[in-house]
């Protein structure tokens, strides 16, 4: 976001966010309770916020945000093993996989910007990483 590296890490039950300028000085880091896990991180320009994994959990938080305690998390029904996570930044959507139990094909569920579920589709077995292509 306007240059800025944001860096999502976890380590030991351990993770937090952290915004980096362009001259690596580190701006803001966001520690979240110990024991839970962030996966993957992606932004959302028209709404200036980012969404994460965490514990398998869809999270949402502004770049303003400078708690943990701020972030909201969106209710997927039916999601079982949220897993893998895109943005579709020309059309503003947001793509979540469900890997499902990890022997069977899982899903990839379309939300719209508004966190609203507009569909989903049916992918082979773990799906995790979204490409978006024109």
């Amino acid at each position: 976001k306007n240059g800025d590296l944001w860096a999502a890490c976890s380590i030991d039950g351990n993770s937090s966010i952290h915004q980096i300028g362009k001259d690596l000085i580190v701006f803001k880091s966001i520690s979240l309770p110990s024991g839970l896990n962030l996966n993957q991180l992606v932004y959302l320009p028209e709404k200036d916020c980012f969404f994460t994994l965490v514990n398998g959990n869809l999270m949402r938080f502004e770049s303003s945000t400078s708690s943990f305690s701020d972030w909201k998390k969106i209710v997927i029904s039916n999601a079982v093993n949220l897993y893998g996570l895109g943005v579709d930044t020309e059309n503003n959507k947001i793509f979540i996989t469900d890997a499902k139990d990890y022997v069977s094909k899982g899903e990839v569920i379309v939300l719209d910007s508004a966190e609203v579920e507009i569909t989903r589709l049916s992918t082979g077995v773990i799906p995790n990483g979204i490409v978006i292509l024109d």
